[in-house]
């Protein structure tokens, strides 16, 4: 069976990391805050400022790894999102402001640099893999004996609860539900918590159904309001009923919204549960959409294949653009592959819906494509939507649509009229 528990020695190394990532924060503080500090000069005295929280910090970066600590990536820049890491002294000493002056890094710079990266980049794909494994151990109700060791060999390396993941029930508005935790695609590090029936697939068939769909059996039975927020469920609804291609949430989760399911389980609910209503849904990480669209060949052979990623009614990519780091790194090439999948299913009149950290670091092609027609739903503050836009054209919003507001040039400059 699987366990979603943490064992008293996995909470206390939660809790060391947390503390470390304050004490990292802390001292960025004191070297931009208090004149006193041997670095002030360098830091608060040159306008260097600290403009994220710790919640933010780790949801951006994750917990601080192993003789690491907290950089900025841009040395001439805020410690803010999209501009911290977790780096060695070794990359810190590379990345120094006198370094970047237009040189030539030494050599043994750029490999040490080039190998701290590759490291980092690999997290990602055991992650979606684990991903894929605890949903085919909770819609089978087990594993083979090389797959277990595949996910605890996988989730060993992303942090606990490693091969502990044995459901425990919680009550939810006065009834039972067993509550477990997946492997979360958008936070580093961290898991998700859903909440549904016990049971796993009753038969085989159900089993290899949900799992090709890229669902869980456990959430499709399961009243939406335990898992998804209302505001989210109504966009859903609104753009699978509306002309609108899809619908893009945006937002980056803090620790307290993975208890929440964030994008994930929001999603992952949604679509395990309409198809009870005769809605053809399916869920797949994005480098789970990348593997499948190199084995379907170029977009002129899309139509003669058959697979719910090509032809679902409602697909979801909660992890469709991450904006952490190496971790969440994808190529303009294969960021390009997904545009055309966006674009093959919107011809096709099929909805998505994606789960985006940071639009305005898309490139200007997909920026188009999701300002051009996609609802988009900011999500800031846990798990209440605080703006919603959906859009004909990238200068058009209408009150009847998802929202309405001011429709800017890129996503990240969007605004609601009457203020958040």
């Amino acid at each position: 069976m699987l366990n979603t528990g943490l064992s008293a020695a996995e909470s206390a190394k939660l809790m060391k990391g947390r503390k470390q990532a304050s004490k990292a924060l802390s001292n960025a503080r004191q070297r931009c805050t208090n004149k006193k500090n041997k670095d002030y000069e360098a830091y608060g005295a040159v306008g260097i400022q600290v403009l994220i929280g710790l919640d933010d910090l780790i949801a951006a970066i994750g917990l601080p790894p192993k003789n690491a600590s907290l950089d900025r990536t841009n040395p001439h820049g805020h410690y803010e999102a999209g501009n911290v890491r977790w780096a060695t002294k070794a990359v810190q000493a590379i990345n120094k402001k006198s370094s970047l002056a237009g040189g030539t890094l030494p050599l043994h710079s750029l490999i040490a640099q080039s190998k701290l990266m590759a490291e980092q980049e690999k997290l990602r794909p055991k992650v979606t893999e684990a991903w894929h494994l605890v949903h085919k151990a909770f819609n089978y109700g087990n594993l083979s004996a090389a797959e277990s060791a595949i996910l605890a060999d996988n989730l060993e390396i992303v942090g606990p609860p490693n091969e502990k993941f044995r459901s425990h029930q919680t009550l939810v508005g006065g009834k039972g539900y067993a509550s477990f935790l997946l492997p979360s695609l958008t936070f580093p590090n961290g898991f998700v918590r859903a909440r549904g029936s016990g049971k796993a697939a009753p038969d085989g068939e159900h089993a290899r159904r949900y799992l090709r769909q890229g669902l869980l059996f456990r959430l499709s039975d399961i009243e939406r309001t335990i898992n998804v927020p209302t505001p989210v469920w109504s966009a859903i609804i609104h753009v699978l009923e509306g002309d609108s291609p899809g619908l893009t949430l945006v937002g980056r989760p803090t620790q307290d919204d993975l208890e929440g399911g964030w994008f994930e389980v929001w999603m992952l609910a949604v679509a395990s549960r309409l198809p009870q209503f005769n809605v053809g849904t399916a869920l797949f990480p994005a480098l789970s959409c990348l593997e499948h669209l190199r084995e379907f060949g170029g977009p002129h052979q899309w139509d003669e294949v058959n697979h719910p990623l090509l032809d679902a009614q409602l697909l979801f990519i909660p992890d469709f653009q991450l904006d952490c780091g190496p971790w969440g790194y994808l190529s303009p090439y294969q960021f390009g592959a997904l545009e055309r999948l966006l674009s093959y299913r919107a011809d096709m009149g099929h909805k998505t819906v994606l789960g985006v950290q940071a639009p305005s670091k898309l490139g200007i092609p997909l920026q188009k494509l999701l300002l051009g027609g996609f609802a988009i739903r900011q999500i800031a503050n846990g798990t209440s939507p605080q703006i919603g836009i959906a859009s004909s054209g990238p200068q058009a919003c209408t009150e009847n649509l998802v929202g309405a507001g001011e429709c800017q040039e890129t996503a990240d400059d969007f605004e609601k009229s009457e203020g958040v």
